[in-house]
């Protein structure tokens, strides 16, 4: 047994040497991660197949267009908190969330303002599934949204096992009520209730918790709110943006093409989910090294990310038909939808440069990447999809990700 402990650390020496990248803190913290991840791409996928085979397309539609207008509503908040939570409580902060999550819900009036024009104008048009949908959103999309900004200081801490327990524990609460709401009705004002009260309760529990378990005190820290005005700017355009192509389908083409492109989507954003782990292990790494070290390092690691990657993407376009097939029969148009949605996935390596440049403060950079992509975003979306619909739609993201991955590494080279 001792020399099998030997040859295995000696092969991870190897290894890391290859790689300049430290294995044992990645495996140490990223297994964690990857568990959590896990659990959540599972019951992501139960409830996908449960969408796709119980509810009819219009209802589906329905559902996943609220869902993105909440999205778009949630700009209207400090969208960057948790950005600048991680990088306070990365250098020590024991305030950080208890204090921004006070200001976060201050500054959330906005998401309740937009909510409650949207209610209006449904019930104006006598659409009372909209109307009461965006008032139970208005009512309760503040509150998750500061309630889980427990996430970001665990991660900031390097608490990696414990941020992927109780984040698994709070993901079961909507996914069971979901689940069974979705058993017994195909209403989805239901569904949003459901979804939208459990969440809120669960997140409740879990941030409770965290500010209990680690004794956190709420010390006022005006640098923490002026680097989240800052992030939430910046932010607030690439949010709007992310939900921009389901809002426009559903303008455009109505509910039921919106249910096949949001059930394309889904197992792609599985992939990005479970891509994204390395992004909260390289924070903290990367706050403790200067600008010019980052420099250096940084790109061989993302072209080992983006190796990998490559890899799982191919993978997941040879099996998409056959994944469809079984699970999503009655979307087939979904398949070649997705297989080109997932070339979006080889953008998540790129993501570790903007990670740095929130880590260092890096403002310019910061708003030069979060202003000038959204707004391309949108733009190509709004002409594309108009001209091509769904098909557009696929194009614009992926010009976009090719945009943004170019800007970024110049800024990136341009550091001195």
């Amino acid at each position: 047994m001792h020399k099998l402990t030997q040859g295995a650390l000696w092969l991870v020496q190897r290894a890391e040497g290859a790689t300049k990248t430290d294995l044992r803190y990645f495996f140490s913290g990223g297994r964690w991660l990857l568990i959590g991840y896990a659990l959540q791409v599972a019951t992501g996928l139960i409830l996908s197949v449960a969408f796709a085979n119980l509810l009819p397309k219009e209802s589906f539609g329905t559902y996943q267009f609220i869902l993105s207008m909440a999205a778009i509503a949630s700009v209207f908040t400090l969208t960057g908190m948790g950005s600048a939570i991680i990088q306070a409580s990365a250098g020590g902060s024991q305030s950080a969330l208890r204090y921004g999550f006070r200001v976060q819900l201050l500054w959330s009036s906005g998401i309740a303002l937009v909510c409650a024009v949207l209610t209006l104008y449904y019930f104006t048009q006598q659409n009372t599934v909209l109307g009461w949908s965006f008032l139970v959103v208005g009512l309760l999309q503040p509150f998750i949204i500061g309630l889980n900004l427990y996430k970001w200081y665990l991660q900031a801490r390097e608490l990696f096992r414990e941020s992927a327990v109780i984040e698994t524990l709070q993901r079961l609460v909507p996914f069971v009520a979901v689940l069974g709401t979705l058993l017994v009705t195909t209403e989805p004002f239901l569904l949003i209730v459901a979804y939208f009260t459990s969440s809120a309760i669960s997140l409740l529990c879990a941030y409770v918790y965290v500010v209990r378990t680690h004794k956190l005190t709420k010390v006022a820290d005006p640098k923490l709110v002026n680097y989240s005005k800052h992030l939430s700017v910046m932010e607030s355009f690439a949010e709007a943006a992310n939900a921009a192509d389901k809002a426009l389908i559903w303008f455009f083409l109505g509910g039921a093409p919106l249910a096949a492109y949001a059930l394309a989507q889904l197992p792609v954003i599985h992939l990005q989910t479970i891509f994204g782990f390395a992004r909260p292990l390289a924070f903290p790494k990367l706050a403790r090294k200067s600008m010019p070290e980052i420099r250096a390092i940084l790109p061989q690691k993302v072209r080992l990310y983006f190796f990998v990657a490559v890899v799982a993407v191919g993978f997941y376009i040879l099996i998409a038909p056959t994944l469809f097939a079984l699970l999503f029969p009655l979307y087939p148009e979904a398949v070649l939808y997705s297989q080109l949605l997932a070339l979006s996935v080889l953008a998540v390596p790129r993501s570790l440069v903007t990670q740095a440049f929130i880590a260092h403060q890096r403002k310019r950079e910061l708003y030069i990447i979060n202003v000038s992509v959204p707004v391309i975003r949108i733009g190509l979306l709004a002409i594309l999809l108009w001209q091509f619909g769904i098909w557009g739609a696929i194009a614009a993201i992926l010009i976009t990700e090719l945009f943004a991955a170019l800007v970024q590494w110049y800024l990136l080279a341009r550091i001195k």
